[in-house]
């Protein structure tokens, strides 16, 4: 079974299920989850039944590469949402602060 009857690849590492902009990993954690194709397709609406069954299918038949793109695709992830937080922290705090200042001396005429 090959990758590109059912996924496109955009990017370096990401896969998306091919003519949609659906990430393959959707598909494959309704699948853990015990959902059916048809119970998936009804979750996304650009997935058809054949993408989901082929989807599902090529999971399958390669599992350990496919699960290993996954827990990349979380590693990063993490770490993007670690380093967002980290970049927008003295943002949030600059915000407290000044919100905090405009408790401490309101605008008249508010």
């Amino acid at each position: 079974m090959r990758m590109a009857e059912f996924l496109d690849r955009r990017g370096p590492d990401e896969l998306l299920v091919r003519g949609t902009r659906l990430p393959v990993e959707c598909v494959v954690y309704s699948f853990q989850g015990g959902l059916a194709p048809e119970e998936i397709v009804s979750r996304y609406p650009t997935l058809s039944l054949d993408q989901a069954y082929g989807v599902i299918a090529y999971y399958l038949a390669s599992r350990p590469r496919m699960d290993a793109y996954i827990a990349r695709v979380e590693r990063d992830r993490t770490r993007s949402r670690r380093v967002r937080a980290m970049l927008s922290l003295p943002l949030i705090q600059r915000l407290r602060q000044a919100r905090a200042c405009s408790r401490q001396h309101p605008v008249e005429g508010r």
